[in-house]
């Protein structure tokens, strides 16, 4: 029971603004057991987070992904389909 306490005591949120804000959110978006685009749909949420991101480091834009795994396989599959097409291109090239 006691290890139970501690950890309630360091998680809990000693700032009253991030407990604010955390309400403002659930108010605002709600809550949702949904993990992606694909399976819910497009929230203005993910473009707001997106567009941050894309001034933060200021780029053009960027895609916010729900997992590590959802990145990697879009990622590398971008790079891998790309790097086919380049030596498919070159393939032609030599060919006429």
């Amino acid at each position: 029971m006691r290890e139970q306490e501690e950890w309630h005591r360091a998680v809990r949120p000693r700032d009253a603004a991030v407990t604010e804000a955390a309400k403002g959110a659930l108010d605002r978006y709600g809550t949702s057991a949904s993990a992606s685009r694909m399976v819910a749909g497009e929230h203005p949420v993910q473009r707001e987070l997106e567009r941050a991101l894309a001034d933060f480091y200021d780029v053009e834009d960027c895609v916010a992904f729900v997992s590590s795994h959802a990145t990697n396989v879009t990622v590398i599959g971008a790079m891998v389909r790309s790097r086919r097409s380049d030596r498919a291109r070159c393939a032609r090239a030599q060919q006429h």
